[in-house]
């Protein structure tokens, strides 16, 4: 979530719905999967969400198609302070 706009734009959500400082959300998972309940597209939301509320059949596969497709980690390490040390970390490798 950190890379707002992408994952607004690959979840089809609203970037103003996406928390600004992910890494102050108490439970990561359970926003995403309430942002995602919000998205435009009724398949990413079948896929990603079951309807008992947790994560849905797909959510791994599409978590993974979005970062090999659309992340940006760099634009993401400037709003989440850990991802920015580990690709720091990685980089001194």
């Amino acid at each position: 979530m950190a890379d707002r706009d992408s994952f607004a734009e690959y979840f089809r959500v609203s970037a103003a719905r996406v928390p600004p400082s992910p890494e102050s959300v108490l439970h990561g998972k359970r926003a995403l999967l309430d942002l995602v309940l919000r998205s435009r597209s009724r398949e990413i939301r079948e896929d990603v969400v079951a309807s008992s509320g947790e994560a849905g059949p797909l959510y791994v596969s599409r978590i993974n198609d979005f970062a090999a497709t659309s992340w940006r980690p760099e634009v993401a390490s400037n709003s989440s302070e850990s991802l920015r040390r580990a690709i720091d970390r990685i980089a001194n490798l």
